[in-house]
């Protein structure tokens, strides 16, 4: 899912498998053009990550954390400056948590920490969220795409009876935001949209459009893990063009079986649907995307 945040009051976004690396792509592609509007990028991903407290550290450790943080957000960091974009795909925790039944159990030491680097309230949180069978079906896929992992039946009953879920996620990026939005987009927006949504009013003309980083479909993972199982490897690249094939293809359900018994998959999604109302009636809360008659308020519309 993936979480945006700015200096002149920080503006966040991050979340697993929804889109975040085509966000970072767009950002890289645009930097002439976010420089001229003054606004600064602290990206993380595989080559820069961000000293993040470990689930359940204590007091000193979240304060260490919360000064390396500072120093990689800092006006110094990201000279001149006056709003500040922070994006981080692993902001809420690692996926492996995921696959273990574990959602983003970390969570509270990391929005501590970044509270207390930022010194400030964040003046709007954005975090894409998707339906709980869907999340941790990317997190596997995601996991089989980088190399050998346990099939998805083998981790389906640990992961449909996990614990916590997008409300605790909520509750403690609420104290990072303060009187700030926190705007929750149900699908993965588009890079142009995310950032109209990150930053309401900025004027879009001449940016850059990129392509998007392909997420693993059901057929490349197939293929990757029976690579792997016939003691194959690949080569620098080939995974990720493998990738952007089949994303290209026709999708058959039933290649990979990485889905869930009925029962749980009803019960998944069910206390989705349920958190997501709860979530819809919270104060300086916006569900993007998203609407459903009874409960949702009105879809707010980002201009881009």
């Amino acid at each position: 899912t993936h979480c945006a945040m700015s200096l002149r009051a920080g503006r966040k976004a991050g979340a697993h498998h929804m889109g975040a690396r085509s966000f970072h792509r767009f950002l890289g592609a645009n930097q002439r053009q976010l420089a001229t509007r003054r606004i600064g990028v602290c990206a993380s991903g595989p080559d820069a990550t961000l000293p993040w407290p470990a689930p359940g550290a204590d007091i000193p450790a979240i304060s260490a954390a919360a000064q390396g943080l500072s120093q990689a957000i800092s006006p110094a960091a990201i000279p001149l400056a006056e709003t500040m974009i922070l994006s981080d795909p692993d902001l809420l925790g690692s996926s492996e948590d995921l696959l273990a039944g574990r959602f983003y159990p970390g969570v509270g030491a990391r929005a501590t920490a970044l509270r207390l680097a930022l010194g400030r309230p964040a003046d709007r949180i954005v975090l894409s969220i998707m339906s709980y069978d869907q999340l941790f079906r990317a997190a596997w896929r995601a996991k089989a795409a980088e190399g050998e992992a346990a099939a998805f039946g083998a981790l389906a009953k640990r992961m449909a009876g996990f614990s916590g879920g997008w409300i605790d996620v909520i509750d403690p990026l609420a104290e990072v935001a303060g009187q700030g939005e926190i705007v929750l987009p149900t699908a993965p927006p588009e890079p142009a949209d995310l950032l109209a949504q990150l930053c309401p009013g900025l004027d879009l003309e001449g940016f850059d459009t990129v392509t998007p980083v392909e997420e693993p479909t059901e057929s490349a993972v197939a293929m990757i893990q029976r690579h792997i199982a016939a003691g194959g490897r690949f080569a620098p690249g080939q995974t990720e063009r493998l990738i952007a094939f089949h994303a290209r293809q026709p999708q058959d359900d039933g290649v990979v079986p990485d889905s869930f018994p009925a029962l749980s998959l009803a019960d998944l999604r069910g206390r989705y649907v349920a958190d997501l109302a709860t979530l819809a009636a919270r104060p300086g809360v916006t569900l993007a995307g998203y609407s459903m008659a009874g409960f949702a308020r009105p879809v707010r519309r980002f201009a881009t």
